[in-house]
């Protein structure tokens, strides 16, 4: 059976992420400001626009960069 993730708690990402809450409200707002979360109640979730960071990350250290 699938388990689909429904988002996380302001608290749960706190604990996951090893910050406080405060730190992590502010960046969550600001990635929510930016299209790359969204929030529904208490939850909050990732936002496809993510990959977009994503990528970025994964073709400036492309292993044929490393490699060399």
């Amino acid at each position: 059976m699938i388990k689909y993730d429904l988002g996380r708690t302001l608290s749960e990402i706190a604990r996951e992420v090893d910050l406080s809450k405060a730190t992590v409200r502010r960046a969550l707002i600001t990635l929510e400001q930016l299209g790359y979360m969204r929030s529904e109640g208490r939850l909050f979730t990732l936002t496809p626009d993510i990959l977009r960071i994503a990528r970025a990350c994964l073709t400036c250290n492309a292993i044929s960069d490393i490699i060399q």
